[in-house]
């Protein structure tokens, strides 16, 4: 992944990372008022029944062990009241921990959904870029086919003529073979030079998709030792 979907994926990073954050703090608000309704709904209730044991503590006449039983009646109001708060507590804590685990797992599936999305655009535009750089490949390798093909032909002519003249009986004058010879090289060293061309072309084409994406593109050490007829399926072969 290159440098511009990374920051990409980070922008959308902190854009769920907000979300994420803005909808548990409205959570812990929703819990802290289930528990604030709740305290005082059991406060009220306790509250009313040690009011009325209390009232019967100071009202009626009882024996020790009456009021023995009514204190600890009073008391066990108490405990009870503080263990209805901690078992609402540990419950809403529950409530909170699953909530946020389930926004956790939302958010890494959003994040894992768009940088697939991300990939796919990545491949779909180095597909359309190595569509591109096929067609213009294959275009320099047909003009430059027809030029190596030119200077074959140059070559095969000399080679003819050397060759009927031989056939005749003729002998060629030192400075005429020399001559002939240095055609020849010429020649063959234009070829060269086309053939160099071309896997120059290749490489710069290559080279820019290559930086364009960021990827890893090496042509190196091709060999090419084609006639004009082969040369495009030969140079492409090497370039892919």
């Amino acid at each position: 992944m290159n440098k511009e979907m990374e920051k990409r994926l980070e922008q959308r990073e902190k854009v769920l990372e907000e979300k994420f954050k803005t909808l548990l703090e409205q959570k812990k608000k929703e819990v802290a008022k289930v528990e604030e309704e709740y305290r005082e709904k059991i406060s009220e209730e306790y509250d009313l029944k040690r009011l009325n044991l209390s009232l019967k503590l100071k009202t009626l006449r009882l024996t020790e062990e009456e009021r023995k039983d009514l204190n600890k009646r009073i008391e066990d109001t108490r405990k009870e009241q503080r263990e209805g708060m901690r078992k609402k507590d540990e419950e809403l804590k529950k409530i909170f921990a699953d909530y946020k685990e389930e926004e956790e797992k939302e958010l890494r599936m959003s994040l894992l959904h768009y940088q697939e999305e991300l990939k796919k655009e990545a491949e779909e535009e180095i597909a359309l870029e190595r569509r591109k750089w096929e067609r213009e490949l294959k275009e320099k390798v047909k003009v430059s086919s027809r030029q190596i093909k030119l200077e074959d032909n140059r070559q095969g002519e000399v080679f003819s003529l050397a060759r009927r003249m031989r056939e005749k009986g003729a002998n060629f004058p030192d400075e005429d073979s020399k001559v002939l010879f240095t055609t020849l090289l010429n020649l063959r060293g234009q070829r060269e030079r086309l053939i160099e061309s071309i896997l120059k072309d290749i490489k710069v084409v290559g080279a820019r998709v290559a930086k364009k994406k960021k990827l890893s593109l090496v042509l190196s050490n091709c060999q090419v030792n084609v006639s004009a007829s082969d040369l495009t399926r030969e140079i492409i072969k090497e370039a892919f």
